[in-house]
């Protein structure tokens, strides 16, 4: 009998496991295609060894040492931009740069510029010297995915 009610609550335990992991995935699904806006725009590359810059962005997340990543809690290891300030720190955004990038790529809003002003966003490299192909590429369609603005690091 003890057995027998182990095996149930053990089955009873698996299967909530498996709703919430679909629950979850779900969601996961949804957030990533919910498009909140989207527009055309420019995209320029920049490093952290860029004239000017010191290899901390704007809001305070180290990139030196080739740190172009930010590791974000839905979207994954996703890239870095610097945006105009009506994109708060945190926003998500999809960009479509066929002439850079086969398939679009996910980046959150970290960094400012002092040339980086409406619909002009720099992505994060390496350093200056890989950005030199990116040159400033226009009719790049930028989708804002989340606005939230959280972040943590």
């Amino acid at each position: 009998l003890i057995l027998k009610t182990g095996s149930v609550l053990l089955f009873s335990f698996a299967t909530a496991v498996y709703n919430m992991v679909v629950k979850i995935s779900i969601f996961i699904s949804l957030k990533i295609e919910n498009v909140l806006e989207t527009f055309n725009g420019q995209l320029t590359g920049y490093g952290p060894d860029c004239v000017g810059c010191i290899g901390i962005t704007t809001s305070g997340y180290d990139v030196r040492n080739g740190n172009i990543y930010y590791e974000d809690y839905l979207y994954g290891k996703i890239r870095i931009l610097a945006a105009d300030p009506k994109f708060p720190f945190g926003t998500i955004i999809r960009v479509t740069a066929p002439n850079i990038y086969n398939e679009p790529i996910i980046a959150v809003v970290l960094d400012r510029g002092g040339a980086i002003k409406g619909d002009k966003f720099d992505l994060l490299y390496e350093n200056e010297e890989v950005t030199k192909p990116v040159g400033r590429q226009r009719n790049v369609k930028f989708e804002v995915l989340d606005m939230v603005g959280k972040i943590a690091f």
